[in-house]
Formats: structure tokens, C-alpha cells, sequence
């Protein structure tokens, strides 16, 4: 509920109503990437410490990083508190025996939480046009690895305000001073079915007698993996 423009220096319903689509794609990328319908006391992958609550957005449905941290384990290692370039090729090879669900680089792509980002950024091999054509300390992006696309995510591990996990990838909600790392995510595209009932919408309805608006937003949507090779994971990245 929003009270009259008159009591703001701007006409904040519109403003309202903007700021709530931009947190509505922000809530959506992260509850693809951290999703965790687990709602017992310290074992969901958001809140590893305590008991999730019941409003909690990333209790919708299980998301990328659930599937290797909890599901398939075998998809998922420990980068030891450190990064190398390595570490990309070594998630990849998580995915199916040998490999071979990661293989493809047309199907498969990188999600890297923005701490992680920025280490890699400064890798040696990304770093100076002496080894990349793309150099990172020229055009400030890394945009593939091992031929694969790298997707930079600010909304992962949302739950923390560091945007961090702890060495095991998870987050400790009640003390974000443990979430200290990063992870890289590799997605199998192909593997996920992602679909809609409804699509966002949002309503502005004004209430005459309070002198006030009313903006209600809402959405129906769901993910869903084929089989446990859809991700791989890997956890505790030094950043």
C-alpha cells in the first residue's frame, strides 16, 4: 500500500511500480540459480545455519545449484579456497561419465556469482592480450572459457548480502562473516524445462477514500531438470 503522492517529491507510484519489475527479474534470476525447497532446519542450501521462513522467495522450486550440492553430489568439488583456469574445465567434466553431458560447448554454459567474477577477471590467462584476444584488462569482460559462454550473476547466493557462501557452498543466513567464497556453475541448458502459468504482472488500483495506491504484483512459474547431469558445481572458489 502507498500513500498519497502529495507526502514525495515525486509521483512515486509509477517509480513504485518500476522498481517492482526490476526486483521481480532479480528475485527470478536468483530463484533459478539458488532455488531450495528444503524447509528443514539447517539443511537448505540458502540458509544452512538456521530454519528458512515460510516467505522465503527461494523456497519455490530446486534451482542449479541444488541439483550438485544436494541431489548429485558427484557433480560437484571443492576448489580448495582457491581459482584456476582449470576449475572451469574440471566443472564441465562433472557432468555425465567422462564428461560427456558437458562436452558440448553449444549446450552447456557457465553462472559464476559476481565475487567469482571479478577474480577471474584477473587470471593470467584471461588478463593481457599476450595470451587472450579478448583481455580482460582492456575490455573488461571475460565472455568465454573453454569455448563456453560465462554468465556473470549478481543474484547468486542472494541470501547472503556479500553475495558469498561458506567452504561448502552453502550460506549461513544468521552470520554472513562465514560466507567468504564463490562457486562456478555449469548448466546444461537442454537438461531444464522452465515454464509459466502466468508471467509477472503488475496492478496499480488507487484508493480514493485512503488517498493512497495499491500495487499488487504476481507470478506463476516453475523449473524442473531431466536427469541429475543437468549441473555440476564448483564450490569454496578463493575470491
Amino acid at each position: 500500500m502507498c500513500s498519497s503522492d502529495l507526502d514525495s517529491l515525486i509521483t512515486f507510484a509509477p517509480q513504485l511500480r518500476a522498481q517492482l519489475e526490476i526486483s521481480g527479474q532479480e528475485i527470478v534470476e536468483s530463484l533459478f540459480i539458488d532455488g531450495d525447497v528444503e524447509i528443514s532446519a539447517s539443511k537448505n542450501i540458502n540458509a544452512i545455519d538456521t530454519t528458512p521462513a515460510a516467505t522465503d522467495y527461494f523456497l519455490a522450486f530446486d534451482g542449479f545449484r541444488k541439483l550438485p550440492l544436494i541431489t548429485t553430489t558427484a557433480n560437484s568439488r571443492s576448489a580448495g579456497g582457491s581459482l584456476t583456469i582449470d576449475d572451469f574445465l574440471a566443472t564441465m567434466q562433472l557432468m555425465g561419465t567422462a564428461g560427456l553431458a558437458g562436452i558440448d560447448p553449444t549446450k552447456v554454459g557457465f553462472i559464476v556469482d559476481g565475487n567469482t567474477y571479478y577474480a577471474m577477471s584477473r587470471l593470467a590467462e584471461v588478463k593481457t592480450k599476450d595470451v587472450n584476444t579478448a583481455a580482460t584488462v582492456e575490455n573488461g569482460f571475460v565472455s568465454r572459457v573453454y569455448g563456453v559462454n560465462v554468465l556473470a550473476s549478481w543474484q547468486m547466493h542472494r541470501a547472503s548480502a556479500k553475495r558469498m557462501a561458506n567452504n561448502a557452498g552453502k550460506i549461513d543466513a544468521d552470520t554472513d562473516a562465514n560466507n567468504t567464497l564463490g562457486a562456478i556453475v555449469c548448466v546444461r541448458w537442454d537438461q531444464w524445462k522452465q515454464a509459466y502459468k502466468r508471467r509477472m504482472t503488475i496492478e496499480t488500483t488507487r484508493i480514493a477514500n485512503a488517498d493512497s495506491w495499491e500495487i499488487v504484483a504476481l507470478a506463476r512459474l516453475g523449473l524442473a531438470y531431466r536427469d541429475g547431469e543437468a549441473s555440476a558445481i564448483t564450490y569454496n572458489v578463493g575470491v
